[in-house]
């Protein structure tokens, strides 16, 4: 065997080496960009939840509900603690549209926020808040805040004590016809 055949061995063997190592790094971007997106909706989902608990102190599930609904017969405090969950609410939704601007965040998860987002501005708290807050963003969120806003369903606040009553009613009916 000459050294020219040699060489050959050699340089066929860095070139099937590199393309291994191609094809490992390749598998690792791909597994790291899967964390990645993994991380971010667990990012989202953490941030909803801890917005979502909040509700629960009694006293602030009564401001909540009074100024969701739009009630005009609030105190400085109680729009103190609305405009604070507001400003979490906005700041969590700011995040997922440039994270969706960066294909950071995907559809399913683009959609799932919007749906949430075209609820909340439903109620005219929120919008009202929405208008009081809306120079606090840059332009592009804004501008995408605003048509989710203007497109909003404008109806009165849903009374959900009332729709759970009747939900359960129906649904202890169908236990008892079940028996």
């Amino acid at each position: 065997m000459t050294l020219t055949d040699i060489s050959s061995i050699a340089t066929a063997i860095s070139a099937v080496a590199i393309l291994v190592s191609l094809i490992f790094v390749n598998i690792q971007v791909r597994q790291a960009e899967k964390y990645q997106r993994a991380s971010i909706q667990q990012g989202r989902a953490a941030r909803t939840a801890d917005i979502a608990m909040r509700l629960m102190d009694p006293d602030f599930a009564e401001v909540h509900f009074r100024c969701m609904r739009g009630d005009a017969n609030i105190t400085a405090a109680e729009l103190r603690q609305f405009l604070g969950y507001c400003r979490a609410s906005f700041l969590g939704a700011e995040d997922s549209f440039f994270q969706h601007e960066e294909s950071l965040l995907d559809e399913k998860a683009y959609v799932s926020f919007i749906s949430s987002a075209k609820v909340l501005l439903m109620y005219p708290g929120m919008r009202v808040m929405w208008q009081m807050t809306r120079d606090w963003y840059g332009p592009e969120f804004t501008a995408f805040m605003d048509a989710l806003a203007s497109g909003a369903v404008r109806q009165p606040p849903i009374d959900q004590l009332a729709q759970w009553k009747k939900a359960v009613m129906v649904e202890i009916d169908r236990c008892n016809k079940a028996v």
